[in-house]
């Protein structure tokens, strides 16, 4: 396991018994914290990358592209990708954008990595 550290966010990753590689995040994805997270989702090479963000209380377009450039990474890889643990703030802004009818997104890790791995 291991941990980058933020002024506002945390990033956990944890490699799954099934392969997949969770990363959760804790505290806002935005401008000024996405470089962490990007560097997170590059270093992953596994079947599937399973998102958490149950512990994010916002996250601003910058912070949606990132997640949307780990989606189309994993796509171009033949790799997996969920996202789960979706606020009703964070549900809005993928709604709004239309990217809730593109992305993977599901209520937990078990439903996200089921479909995935």
């Amino acid at each position: 396991m291991s941990s980058i550290r933020n002024e506002d966010l945390k990033i956990t990753a944890t490699e799954r018994p099934s392969g997949a590689r969770l990363i959760q995040l804790h505290g806002p994805l935005t401008m000024s914290t996405l470089f962490d997270f990007q560097d997170a989702v590059r270093q992953d090479r596994t079947k599937a990358l399973l998102l958490d963000v149950s512990d994010v209380p916002y996250m601003d377009s910058a912070g949606l592209g990132s997640v949307i450039s780990a989606f189309v990474s994993c796509q171009g890889t033949q790799r997996g990708f969920a996202m789960f643990g979706i606020s009703d703030r964070i549900q809005a802004l993928l709604d709004l954008t239309r990217v809730s009818d593109l992305m993977p997104c599901f209520a937990s890790l078990e439903e996200a990595e089921a479909k995935t791995t």
